[in-house]
């Protein structure tokens, strides 16, 4: 997946299909680009990045942690991201080791070719592989690497101002924009019918839905025994229950 700050979005936002938006770019009449997230679906989701981002802003905005952040939530946050941290170190030297076996196996094959022990097809064969190999293991070693840590970090240095959620999210780079987005809504962000939709919100940020609640007098709609439609802007038919999951709707 191309990563482009143009399309923060892309990969990470879903259409109520289940599929992941692409990331479209269509030329103005003035030579400008205008960018889109599209399903793949025809007749789905096509929006335009700047409307998906500005609303997605609004989420962040209403999805904030207090100003007044205490002890214990500090030390579940700085837990929660050591954790992720230690999970990210694991895959990173994975892909490492496996880096290494790939670069010793190209070079015994280089070695076998000069040496006239394979085949001219065999060499091109087999270099190609090795070759892709190793360029998607560099990216994702580079996406393992430095940049949940510095998701961490920034996370941490931020702790005392996480009343500004979207703050954070506009400072961070396009892949800590992905690692964040995953962290609070756990892969399960989408977009349907002109709003954002999520089944899941993390633990950190679930005292928020009484406080959007009466902001915004929302309504939750019953989809199925453990599932609940939350939308802002509309009439309130009943409470949101902690013990379920939620789907926060925005538009």
């Amino acid at each position: 997946m191309l990563i482009t700050d143009d399309l923060p979005l892309r990969g990470v936002l879903k259409c109520h299909c289940g599929l992941p938006l692409t990331g479209v770019a269509s030329r103005g009449a003035g030579g400008s680009y205008y960018y889109y997230y599209k399903c793949k679906k025809s007749g789905h989701t096509n929006i335009s990045a700047i409307k998906a981002h500005k609303q997605f802003e609004k989420v962040l905005e209403l999805l904030s942690l207090p100003p007044k952040i205490s002890e214990k939530v500090k030390k579940k946050s700085r837990e929660m991201f050591d954790d992720k941290l230690k999970n990210s170190q694991l895959k990173l030297n994975q892909r490492k080791s496996e880096l290494g076996e790939s670069e010793k196996k190209l070079r015994n094959i280089e070695e076998k070719w000069i040496n006239n022990q394979i085949a001219f097809e065999t060499y091109s064969h087999w270099h190609k592989n090795l070759t892709d190999q190793i360029r998607a293991l560099k990216i994702q070693i580079d996406m393992y690497g430095d940049k949940s840590k510095e998701l961490s970090e920034l996370f941490k240095s931020e702790l005392d101002k996480l009343s500004h959620l979207k703050l954070i999210y506009l400072k961070a780079t396009t892949i800590q924009k992905h690692e964040l987005i995953k962290l609070v809504f756990d892969n399960r962000l989408y977009y349907e019918e002109g709003s954002y939709r999520t089944h899941f919100l993390t633990e950190l940020l679930q005292h928020n839905t009484l406080k959007i609640n009466n902001l915004y007098n929302n309504f939750f709609i019953k989809k199925g025994e453990n599932d609940n439609v939350f939308s802002l802007g509309a009439p309130r038919s009943s409470p949101i229950s902690s013990s379920t999951e939620s789907m926060i709707t925005c538009t």
